[in-house]
């Protein structure tokens, strides 16, 4: 679903997703509406973080591996999860090719329905 009032929300990122837009670059006569916006904007926001702990885990990362060095692309597609890092990972990962990476990632919606 695409918001269409500017005045008040974003354009679409390239996820799709729309933001209400700052408060301090509104113009004074939708501040108070803007307000209200962001209030039940925040309101709606997810509280919960997921624990990526035992993902990383299985597949032989901890957190201080990304302190210094190092990225994590996840992707979940149907029964398997894809993952795309410059770090040693464990034994048990099968490596691909970054084609194959590439599409699966291609194959798989970006936009929230």
């Amino acid at each position: 679903m695409q918001v269409t009032d500017t005045r008040l929300w974003t354009k679409p990122d390239k996820y799709g997703i729309q933001r209400p837009r700052g408060i301090s670059t509104a113009k004074k006569d939708i501040r108070a509406e803007l307000t209200a916006l962001l209030d039940e904007y925040t309101s709606r926001l997810p509280t919960l973080s997921p624990d990526l702990d035992p993902v990383l885990k299985t597949i032989g990362l901890c957190w201080s591996d990304f302190f210094f060095r190092g990225n994590l692309k996840i992707l979940a597609e149907g029964e398997f999860f894809y993952c795309a890092t410059d770090l040693p990972v464990s034994d048990h990962m099968i490596e691909i090719l970054a084609s194959e990476f590439e599409a699966a990632a291609a194959a798989k919606p970006v936009k929230p329905e």
